[in-house]
Formats: structure tokens, C-alpha cells, sequence
């Protein structure tokens, strides 16, 4: 079926939680253009204290959205409904049956979920 996707994440949480705040910035920028204070931040301008708490707040913010897979979803989808769109020549938002499930694998293999053609090699 070509309307559909599998994917298998991996959150590591002891390495997101250890990024410093520009760590997290910088991460963000990559996907996102951020906001004035932190591009302001990131290129070492001399803030206010007040700005720096509403930077530290941010990177909180962007911190938990970087390690959510519902927020990597929304983002994934987003393009793809762009991309979409841009196809049907049509604006909006493109709708797509709400189907996405998301199941847990802690200390499980990826032998478990991916078939054995595909475990090793490059997908």
C-alpha cells in the first residue's frame, strides 16, 4: 500500500536531557528558524537576564519537542501534505485518516519489528 508508512524510532532520553540549552537551539534552527532571541543568543549578542530566562524556557519547550515522536509525526506530515498540496494544486490542510500508532519498544530487538531482509541493511 503506497498511502502509508512504517517507521521505527529510537528516543534516547539520557542524551537529549544531557544537550545544553544551545545544543537545543542549535538543533532546533536546523528544522525551524527559531525566534530574534535565540538566533541573537546563538550568535553570542549580549541579552538581558529577562531574555535569557524566556531562551531557557524555549529550549525547555524545544527540549520536550525534539524527543516527542507525536511532534516528529505532526512535522513528517506536515511535508508530506505539502508536498501534497502542492500536487492537487489545492491550499489547506491536507486530511488524512487519523491512524498513526505508536507502540512502545523498550528493551525490545528491531529483529522483532523489521523482517530479517531488512534488519542490517540500508533502508
Amino acid at each position: 500500500m503506497s498511502n502509508h508508512y512504517h517507521i521505527v524510532l529510537h528516543i534516547n532520553d539520557q542524551k537529549a536531557m544531557a544537550w545544553t540549552e544551545a545544543e537545543v537551539i542549535e538543533r532546533w534552527h536546523q528544522l525551524y528558524s527559531g525566534n530574534f532571541l535565540t538566533q541573537a543568543y546563538l550568535v553570542g549578542k549580549d541579552l538581558y537576564e529577562e531574555q535569557l530566562k524566556v531562551i531557557s524556557e524555549t529550549a525547555t519547550i524545544w527540549r520536550e519537542r525534539l524527543m516527542s515522536i507525536s511532534w516528529f509525526m505532526r512535522a513528517l506530515n506536515e511535508d508530506i501534505a505539502r508536498q501534497a498540496n502542492a500536487e492537487d494544486n489545492c491550499t489547506g490542510r491536507y486530511l488524512w485518516k487519523p491512524s498513526v500508532v505508536s507502540t512502545a519498544t523498550r528493551q525490545l530487538s528491531l529483529r522483532q519489528f523489521v523482517p530479517d531482509k531488512l534488519v542490517g541493511s540500508q533502508v
